[in-house]
């Protein structure tokens, strides 16, 4: 409940300063995005402690809107979770981790909901697994992906995890 009153009142402040004309749209897209971010680092971090792991056993990219810094109200996340590794019982943590991060972001309470989560982007889209493996992203974008996944994946942006992760993800783009 306390990071859905956060997150609403950054929007909240954004939206007013959008209606008053205070700031160029491009620069509030910009502060919702930034306050996406925060709110998805809180929520990886709460996440942690309520799972009683030491840290996140993934790492997130954001695409779309949130990949670009222009956000605009009423805009989903579109996001990717990486495991930090490609051992399978690491990864099945990783899918437990990246469900409940997600369902803490996404379910509606009453004060809302943090953010409406969106995760089609991943190779299986809707299907599979919530988690990729850092291999497997690899391989899906150099030797299965659509053009629009190349495109898509241009402006992506990494947003929380592991230096590690990090580098896998941005050599992968840069390839």
């Amino acid at each position: 409940e306390w990071l859905r009153a956060w997150t609403n009142e950054r929007l909240f402040l954004s939206y007013l300063a959008a209606l008053s004309e205070e700031r160029p749209l491009a620069q509030i897209a910009d502060e919702i995005a930034g306050a996406a971010e925060q709110a998805m680092h809180l929520a990886t971090k709460m996440t942690s402690v309520h799972m009683g792991l030491p840290s996140a056993p993934i790492s997130t990219v954001g695409f779309g809107r949130l990949g670009m810094r222009s956000i605009h109200p009423l805009s989903d996340l579109d996001l990717l979770f990486l495991a930090e590794t490609d051992d399978a019982d690491a990864l099945d943590q990783a899918n437990r981790f990246s469900l409940r991060l997600k369902s803490n972001l996404d379910t509606r309470m009453k004060a809302g909901r943090v953010w409406e989560i969106d995760m089609r982007l991943r190779p299986s889209g809707r299907a599979g697994p919530p988690t990729l493996r850092p291999s497997s992203l690899r391989t899906h974008q150099l030797e299965r992906a659509k053009t629009w996944e190349h495109i898509a994946l241009v402006p992506a942006r990494f947003i929380c995890g592991s230096d590690t992760s990090r580098h896998v993800f941005d050599e992968t783009r840069a390839q």
